[in-house]
C-alpha cells in the first residue's frame, strides 16, 4: 500500500506550486512583437535573417561586422539634436530614461532573453536612442517636406551634403543605402516605432510615420490608409504596404494545377488594376478568380457543349536579390507574432498561392509573358521555381477557414469535361508544328468543301 504524503507535504507543494504562479509574468507573450528567429525556422535559410550591413535594436548590436554603420548612427544623433532645437545629449537621455513604464514596455517589446547588458537602464536607454535616431533621420530624409530649404535659420544646422552616402538628398544614392532598407526589414533587426514616435514630439515634428515608411519603400497610398494605427516597427508597416487593399480580397486559397496547366484549361492570366498603379509587389491580397458567363441566349444554350473560359487576376511580383529575405521574414513575423494585435497570414497564403502556381520553368514563362512575374537577368526560370519551393517548405495553414484549400471555382472549371479534353489537346498537339500544319489542312478542306456545296446548291437552284 502506498504510503500518503504528509500534511506537511501537501502544503510545501501547495505554497511551492502557488509561489510560481504568482511570481509568473502576467500576459508577458501578449506585449512581443519583436522576435529571434528560432532554429527551427532559421535553418531552412540562415542568410535570409542575418543583417549585412547595420544592426538595429540590442539582437545584433556588437557585432564587428557593422561598426563601420555607427559613425553614421551617431551623425544621424548630432543632425536630430539640432533639428530639435540643440537639445543637449542629457535632456534628450531623460526623456526616455527618467520614464520607467515608457521604457519597460520597449524592452518588453522583445521576445526572448537578450545580452543582460541591455537591462541596464543607461544602456538600454542609449541604445534605442541612437538607433532611433538613425532611423528617424533616414525616413525624414526620404520626403521633401523634411528636407532642407526651409525658412527656419535651424535648417542649416541638419542639412546634409547632397552627396552624402547615407542621407544625402540626391536621387542615386550610394549603394549602401539598398543594403541598409533591406536590414530594416528583418525580423530580428528591429525596434518599436514608438521610439520614433517619441523622438519625432521632442522635435516638434508633426509626422506620419507610418506614411514615411511606405514613402521610403516606395509604396503608393490613399490619404485614408494615413488613419490607420501607429505599426509595431519596420517591418509590420512594410507588411500593411504589401497588404494594402484592391479590387479583390483574396482569403487563402490555393490553385489544384500549376499556371501552365490552367492556361491550358482556359484560364488567362491579368495582372490586377489597382496594381498597375501600385508600386513594385504591393497589393499582394489583390487576388481574384471570375468565371467567364455567357451574355447573349445562344451562348447559354452552348454552354454545357463548349469548355469554359476564366480569368485569374494576380499582383506583378519582382523577383530580383531582395525578394527572398524579405518573403522569409515576412512570414517568420506571422509565424512568431500571435500578441493581441494578431496581423494574420496573409503573405504566407499568398506565397502558397504562387508555390501552386510555379511548379516548373514553363509556369515561369507562362506568368512572365503576361508580365505577372518579372526576374533579373542573372537568375534563371529554374531559381524561380526552388525560391518558392523553399518559402513554402514545411510551411502549415489552418484549414478550419478556407485556408490552403483548392478555389472550389478552379477545381470546377479544370474538371469539366471540355475543359479537360482541351487542357489534354493543347498539351500533346498545340506545340507540333506538323499537327497544326495537319489541323489548318482539315481546316482548308471543310472551308472548301462548305463552299463547293453552298455554290453547287444556288446553281441547281438557278436552273
Amino acid at each position: 500500500m502506498e504510503s500518503e504524503l504528509p500534511a506537511e507535504g501537501e502544503d510545501f507543494v501547495k505554497e511551492t506550486f502557488l509561489s510560481r504562479f504568482r511570481n509568473y509574468p502576467k500576459l508577458l507573450w501578449n506585449k512581443k512583437s519583436i522576435y529571434r528567429v528560432p532554429c527551427s525556422i532559421r535553418d531552412h535559410n540562415q542568410r535570409a535573417y542575418q543583417p549585412k550591413v547595420v544592426s538595429i535594436g540590442p539582437y545584433h548590436s556588437g557585432n564587428h561586422q557593422f561598426e563601420a554603420m555607427e559613425e553614421h548612427k551617431y551623425r544621424a544623433l548630432q543632425h536630430y539634436r539640432s533639428r530639435a532645437y540643440n537639445i543637449s545629449v542629457e535632456d534628450l537621455v531623460a526623456h526616455f530614461k527618467n520614464d520607467d513604464k515608457f521604457m519597460e514596455t520597449v524592452m518588453d517589446s522583445y521576445s526572448k532573453l537578450i545580452d543582460p547588458k541591455w537591462w541596464d537602464s543607461d544602456a538600454s536607454t542609449l541604445l534605442m536612442l541612437l538607433d532611433g535616431c538613425f532611423l528617424f533621420e533616414l525616413l525624414l530624409k526620404s520626403n521633401s517636406d523634411y528636407n532642407c530649404g526651409s525658412a527656419d535659420s535651424l535648417a542649416s544646422q541638419w542639412c546634409y551634403r547632397a552627396d552624402d552616402p547615407i542621407f544625402g538628398a540626391r536621387t542615386e544614392r550610394s549603394g549602401i543605402v539598398s543594403y541598409v532598407k533591406l536590414d530594416m526589414l528583418l525580423v530580428e533587426n528591429q525596434i518599436p516605432l514608438i521610439i520614433l514616435e517619441r523622438l519625432s514630439s521632442i522635435a516638434g515634428l508633426d509626422v506620419n510615420l507610418n506614411g514615411l515608411i511606405w514613402s521610403f519603400y516606395g509604396f503608393q497610398y490613399k490619404d485614408e490608409i494615413l488613419k490607420e494605427a501607429l505599426g509595431l516597427h519596420v517591418l509590420d508597416v512594410y507588411r500593411k504596404g504589401c497588404l494594402f487593399p484592391g479590387e479583390y480580397s483574396y482569403s487563402g486559397w490555393t490553385a489544384s494545377k500549376s499556371a501552365r496547366e490552367l492556361e491550358d484549361h482556359g484560364v488567362r492570366f491579368i495582372q490586377s488594376a489597382a496594381d498597375s498603379v501600385s508600386s513594385r509587389n504591393g497589393m499582394l491580397k489583390d487576388i481574384g478568380f471570375k468565371i467567364l458567363t455567357k451574355r447573349n441566349i445562344l451562348s447559354k444554350i452552348a454552354s454545357p457543349f463548349m469548355s469554359h473560359h476564366a480569368n485569374f487576376y494576380l499582383p506583378s511580383l519582382t523577383i530580383d536579390q531582395t525578394i527572398e529575405p524579405i518573403l522569409f521574414n515576412l512570414m517568420a513575423f506571422e509565424r512568431l507574432h500571435i500578441a493581441k494585435e494578431w496581423r494574420g497570414m496573409d503573405v504566407t497564403h499568398y506565397v502558397l498561392l504562387m508555390s501552386s502556381l510555379i511548379r516548373s520553368e514553363e509556369d515561369v514563362r507562362s506568368l512572365r509573358k503576361k508580365s505577372l512575374v518579372s526576374t533579373l537577368p542573372e537568375r534563371n526560370d529554374a531559381a524561380v521555381v526552388r525560391l518558392f519551393a523553399d518559402l513554402s517548405r514545411n510551411v502549415m495553414v489552418d484549414d478550419g477557414r478556407g485556408v490552403g484549400r483548392v478555389n472550389n471555382e478552379v477545381r470546377e472549371l479544370c474538371d469539366r469535361k471540355l475543359n479537360t479534353f482541351r487542357a489534354s489537346f493543347v498539351h500533346n498537339f498545340a506545340t507540333d508544328l506538323r499537327v497544326q500544319i495537319f489541323m489548318l489542312l482539315v481546316a482548308f478542306l471543310i472551308f472548301n468543301s462548305i463552299v463547293n456545296t453552298v455554290v453547287n446548291l444556288l446553281t441547281y437552284a438557278h436552273y
